[in-house]
């Protein structure tokens, strides 16, 4: 009959003590963050909304480092994205700030896994650049030339380029258009993240990212199906021919496009037949509905 030490026991019983209490103090903090952004979601003025915003970000700057914290599932909040890499590499804390006017601000924060120590964490913020970057289609971005979204899925490019993934995003822009991002995220050798990537093959030619606007009453499906690895998205088209290129009058016009990986190269394909066996219902808008105004 083995005997396990005393030593041993209170080793277990500490260790076991430890891991609860991690994971109480990483509940106190998720039920902040939801209190935080309760009040961004509800509150009647734009200086309570970011008040809460900034209280929300000093959190997560506060306890990012903590044991425990890149593991933990933060399921139960609500009004902020907590998005997970499918390999696990890096996380997004994402969310948006209603503004007057039907605008929106924006916040993201990723914490990253180091490349050669997946014991080390980095916590890079994604910065608005203080002018709108021209060309986005055809440009990189650095991390403090973000544009602003709110990301709600992550795509692992694994055929034929690692380390980078694709999210899918949204934007409020400007309250009369709504914008759909189709993004790549990849990590430099400094494991710093850059936005776009030359992977598009559109009808124009290679884009580092796609860009869909579309009025603000209407809702477009952009959306990834793994089985068949393809993003699926709504044709945009204007009412009328008289209204090309004003993106107000732009909605879905009930057909389908797609994009296909191919050798780390995403292919695009025209009028496209979703009916068999795929979920043709109205796509669901990313945004919590108390944040739609």
């Amino acid at each position: 009959m083995k005997i396990i030490s005393f030593a041993l026991l209170l080793s277990i019983f500490f260790s076991t003590g430890s891991m609860a209490q991690t994971e109480k103090d990483l509940a106190a903090i998720e039920n902040q963050i939801n209190n935080y952004q309760k009040i961004i979601g509800s509150a009647e003025t734009v200086e309570k909304r970011v008040a809460a915003s900034d209280s929300c970000k000093a959190l997560l700057n506060e306890y990012w480092n903590s044991p425990g914290f890149f593991e933990y599932p933060f399921s139960e909040v609500k009004g902020m994205q907590v998005l997970t890499a499918p390999d696990g590499r890096f996380r997004i804390f994402n969310w948006n700030i209603p503004l007057d006017n039907a605008l929106h601000s924006y916040e993201a924060f990723l914490l990253v896994r180091d490349d050669s120590n997946e014991e080390e964490l980095n916590w890079v913020k994604l910065e608005i650049a203080s002018r709108p970057p021209s060309n986005l289609k055809n440009r990189s971005l650095r991390a403090d030339e973000w544009y602003g979204a709110l990301y709600y899925n992550i795509i692992e490019m694994d055929r034929g380029r690692k380390d980078h993934y694709v999210l899918l995003g949204w934007d409020g822009n400007d309250g009369i258009t709504n914008r759909k991002f189709i993004e790549v995220l990849s990590f430099n050798s400094k494991n710093e993240p850059r936005l776009g990537a030359s992977v598009f093959h559109m009808e124009n030619g290679v884009q580092k990212r796609v860009i869909f606007e579309y009025a603000n009453e209407v809702s477009m499906s952009l959306k990834y199906y793994p089985k068949d690895d393809r993003i699926i998205f709504d044709h945009l088209a204007p009412r009328s021919s008289g209204m090309e290129g004003n993106y107000a009058f732009y909605g879905p016009d009930l057909s389908f496009d797609a994009l296909t990986i191919d050798k780390g190269k995403w292919i695009l394909e025209t009028n496209v037949d979703v009916r068999q066996g795929r979920d043709n219902r109205p796509y669901l808008d990313p945004r919590p509905e108390r944040r739609r105004r």
